[in-house]
């Protein structure tokens, strides 16, 4: 693991299941280093509809072009749109959350959202993060992880992810 007074946050990959609090992270992480986010669902889904994918080949273009800024957080689950990018990654966090805080997440999501069910296709993907073997699952994310080289941070818990934001703000202010 990294520490985080010497972090290097210019280029920030945010990795983990769906609705383990990557969007969250990733906003409070902006607020306080000044750089744009990337979401890969706006990468991988066309114009937000969860039923057209982008061509893969212009996805990972799209992901390729934007990494090449001086300054990023790319946040999602899909590792193959990071893979071909975290060479120019200057750290990785991955929110290695259980089930249950997914879960809850994916509750809080639906409140949120005025009471729109979301798809129970969504959810049973998410659940099938630790037994599916592709990239965007949590074999995919652990070999993503170990292989990187740089700085990174693995966030087991929801008070993890909130004390690494309250140090990232500690150590940038």
């Amino acid at each position: 693991m990294a520490d985080l007074e010497n972090g290097d946050f210019d280029r920030v990959i945010i990795v983990g299941n769906t609705a383990s609090g990557k969007s969250w992270l990733s906003d409070q992480m902006a607020s306080v280093l000044s750089a744009p986010i990337v979401r890969l669902d706006d990468v991988h889904w066309v114009n937000g509809d969860f039923t057209k994918r982008q061509n893969p080949d212009m996805a990972i273009a799209q992901i390729i072009d934007t990494s090449q800024m001086d300054r990023w957080i790319i946040e999602g689950v899909y590792g193959w749109l990071m893979s071909p990018i975290i060479e120019h990654a200057s750290c990785v966090v991955w929110i290695d959350v259980p089930w249950d805080t997914c879960q809850q997440n994916l509750l809080f999501r639906e409140q949120a959202q005025r009471g729109i069910v979301l798809s129970e296709a969504l959810e049973r993907w998410a659940k099938e993060y630790w037994s599916r073997k592709t990239s965007s699952s949590y074999q995919g994310h652990l070999e993503l992880f170990s292989a990187f080289g740089g700085p990174k941070f693995r966030l087991t818990s929801k008070r993890h992810v909130t004390n690494f934001v309250n140090d990232v703000v500690c150590t940038k202010h």
